[in-house]
């Protein structure tokens, strides 16, 4: 369900950026990224565990994962093959190498690690396994501060290409989830844990990449800030309407 949520919206938004406004593909990925992978690090553990409880924990690492290895390596792939070395080498040899630097990226590679290590039940040392937690425990502090920083580096100018990305992104993506979850006949209480976590404001993981490649559109940085002032209300109505559902 996430992977379907987050790959439709990075598809249209990079469409939408590349044919209406115009822009380049690696200012369109960024912003295709910032709308497409909500701040699951930042928000989604302490919103979910506040509402939901901690059985709804699991869902935020799913979330985490299937962004981490859906539309982040493509963005990675897109920002790559637009560099001058990238544009030295043949459509075939751009994508293959792209992608080959794109998943060599922790930010790629360590969700996996994680799944898998769940996945095969994998008992660490005691020592180990305290440790992790003890930095597990700090991940939501320290991605509320880093959200901060990136959000108070960027410029704000107010437009209609704002408003349409913040619409898209707190109002349509959840509204899509919603829609496909009932459509297939997913339960209720997972219907609510994803719908909640569509909601969740922009990331702030494309505009993290978009330095680096000095690919950081004006629309994505406007966007990352409304979204997350914006998502003081539009998070409080998504939580009444799923309360409702039964």
């Amino acid at each position: 369900m996430l992977a379907i949520v987050f790959v439709v919206v990075f598809v249209a938004t990079y469409y939408a950026s590349r044919n209406l406004g115009k822009d380049t593909a690696a200012n369109s990925a960024v912003l295709a990224l910032t709308l497409g992978f909500p701040n699951h690090a930042g928000v989604g553990i302490p919103l979910l565990l506040a509402v939901y409880g901690p059985e709804a924990s699991v869902t935020v690492a799913v979330g985490l994962a299937v962004g981490a290895i859906t539309i982040t390596p493509v963005t990675l792939a897109i920002l790559e093959s637009g560099t001058s070395a990238g544009r030295a080498l043949s459509p075939a040899a751009r994508i293959r190498v792209s992608l080959v630097r794109a998943v060599q990226k922790p930010v790629f590679w360590a969700p996996v690690l994680g799944v898998v290590t769940a996945v095969v039940e994998l008992h660490m040392p005691t020592y180990l396994d305290k440790s992790l937690t003890i930095l597990g425990d700090a991940t939501d502090g320290t991605a509320l501060f880093v959200t901060g920083l990136i959000v108070s580096a960027q410029r704000f100018n107010l437009n209609w290409g704002v408003g349409w990305a913040v619409l898209g992104k707190n109002v349509i993506q959840p509204a899509l989830c919603l829609a496909v979850a009932l459509l297939i006949g997913m339960p209720v209480e997972q219907t609510k844990y994803v719908v909640l976590l569509a909601a969740i404001p922009s990331g702030f993981f494309g505009i993290l990449f978009g330095e680096g490649f000095d690919a950081t559109p004006a629309v994505a940085s406007a966007s990352l800030i409304a979204s997350t002032v914006l998502g003081i209300l539009t998070l409080a109505g998504w939580i009444i309407l799923l309360s409702h559902l039964h």
